[in-house]
């Protein structure tokens, strides 16, 4: 308030701007960044901005080029990975390789301590059971072939069912 004590009245405004750090008012160089990228809304994982790509999980180390084009009925609002249209130009790559080895659950159903393998009902369909706790709220992530360096995961901590999986890295969330 400028209402002071004793009836003295003062303001001050002040303006600064950073010059380093996450905050930093700096201009980004776009000629070296590989991917302008913003969050999908559907699956939270980054896209380019300007075609809707997805942007892959391990970098090429090359500058992108938007190759994709949408028909003009398709919106660019989701990912290649969320967009179920067709393409006028170009096709998104496919960036999921065969599994080798076998699938397997880790959660805090058993405080992330042991491996449940997952069964494969069909192509690309994975069933696991787990009794709930009293939360009625869980926390996983998968792993190939238990080996705990080899994590599938959200992209982002306590993602819905339409987040993006990441992985195989070693990042736990």
């Amino acid at each position: 308030s400028s209402f002071g004590f004793g009836g003295t009245n003062a303001r001050a405004d002040l303006w600064g701007c950073c010059r380093d750090g996450p905050r930093s008012t700096a201009q980004p160089d776009l000629a070296q960044c590989e991917y302008v990228d913003l969050p999908c809304p559907r699956c939270r994982g980054p896209m380019c901005w300007m075609c809707g790509v997805a942007v892959p999980e391990y970098s090429s180390g090359e500058r992108h080029r938007c190759s994709l084009v949408r028909p003009s009925t398709g919106a660019y609002e989701y990912c290649s990975d969320c967009y179920s249209g067709s393409y006028l130009f170009g096709e998104p790559e496919e960036e999921l390789q065969p599994l080798g080895n076998k699938l397997f659950v880790v959660g805090t159903w058993s405080g992330w301590s042991e491996a449940h393998e997952v069964e494969q009902t069909s192509k690309g369909v994975y069933v696991f059971s787990a009794a709930l706790g009293e939360t009625l709220i869980e926390r996983f992530h998968f792993v190939l072939g238990k080996d705990r360096d080899l994590a599938l995961h959200p992209a982002l901590d306590r993602a819905g069912a339409a987040s993006r999986i990441i992985g195989p890295d070693t990042n736990e969330l």
